[in-house]
């Protein structure tokens, strides 16, 4: 009897053990769903998804057209335009609720809502820089896109909004990031400046930066000298006999080819440098894309 009552005990355990097993397992599985949203019908799903701090959310566009996730207060980096079966991620590190839009089709829209305790404040620097340096000197973002500068700019302000915007979005970072000026073996300065649609550039000696929305993969190079007013940024290297810092090297004389992926065969010759900010000048959409 006693050895009956220890073995209704053991197996007791043992189902008990089963069951935490199994319960772990759908609530890991349903936490890994819940970091996923899915743009589909012209409508992110879900809608309201509410997660840790901590967490990164991936978004898929499963329509037939390209959509964006854009933070109504320029919370992350635009996405840009995704296409069909591409996604776009996050890692939302501040607590909060943090909605957002389809730049493309504004009625899109959801939110996220972020719970717990903030993992600390967004930094530029060091690892964490936004920015690096390729080949032939080529500045690029942390994930190999390559950076261009546009001609219609004016030192401290940009003139691509709207249209132009989606086609050449705006290198952004999150609003009160610290953004350190130097990024290891760059020569140049980095800063930001505040756009008309509320979100945060960040510059380069000045000039805003942004990336092509038909660049696909790490070293396309597909908007280099598009109407002649879009150029790549080449950065003088911080050990070699870098030039005076100043207006983004994308046109400098001293440096005649790009990376072999790109579909451009070579810089062009020294442009003009951008023109001064003019006090109270109005942006306005620009061309060339």
């Amino acid at each position: 009897m006693i050895r009956l009552r220890i073995l209704a005990v053991f197996i007791t355990a043992a189902m008990l053990a089963a069951s935490l097993v199994a319960y772990q397992s759908t609530q890991a599985a349903t936490q890994q769903a819940a970091t996923k949203v899915t743009i589909q019908n012209f409508a992110f799903s879900p809608t309201t998804l509410t997660v840790p701090v901590g967490t990164t959310v991936t978004w898929t566009n499963a329509d037939s057209t390209e959509h964006t996730v854009t933070s109504n207060t320029g919370a992350w980096a635009d996405s840009g335009p995704i296409e069909p079966s591409h996604t776009f991620s996050h890692t939302f590190t501040k607590p909060g609720t943090f909605a957002y839009h389809c730049e493309i089709h504004p009625f899109m829209t959801a939110k996220i809502i972020v719970t717990g305790t903030s993992t600390g404040t967004s930094k530029v620097a060091g690892s964490a820089a936004p920015v690096k340096m390729a080949a032939a000197n080529i500045l690029v973002t942390a994930t190999g896109m390559t950076l261009y500068v546009f001609a219609k700019d004016s030192k401290g302000t940009s003139a691509c909004y709207q249209g132009c915007a989606t086609i050449w979005p705006p290198l952004t970072v999150a609003k009160g990031s610290t953004v350190a000026s130097s990024v290891s073996g760059i020569v140049g300065t980095f800063g930001v400046i505040n756009r008309t649609d509320g979100t945060t550039q960040l510059t380069y000696d000045a000039a805003p930066l942004y990336t092509f929305s038909h660049d696909k993969k790490p070293g396309d190079m597909n908007g280099q000298g598009i109407a002649g007013i879009w150029w790549a940024v080449v950065a003088p290297a911080a050990t070699t006999n870098a030039q005076p810092a100043g207006h983004p090297a994308a046109v400098s004389p001293t440096v005649t080819s790009v990376p072999p992926a790109a579909t451009s065969t070579s810089v062009p010759p020294v442009q003009p440098t951008l023109p001064p900010a003019t006090p109270g000048a109005t942006a306005t959409t620009a061309s060339g894309y």
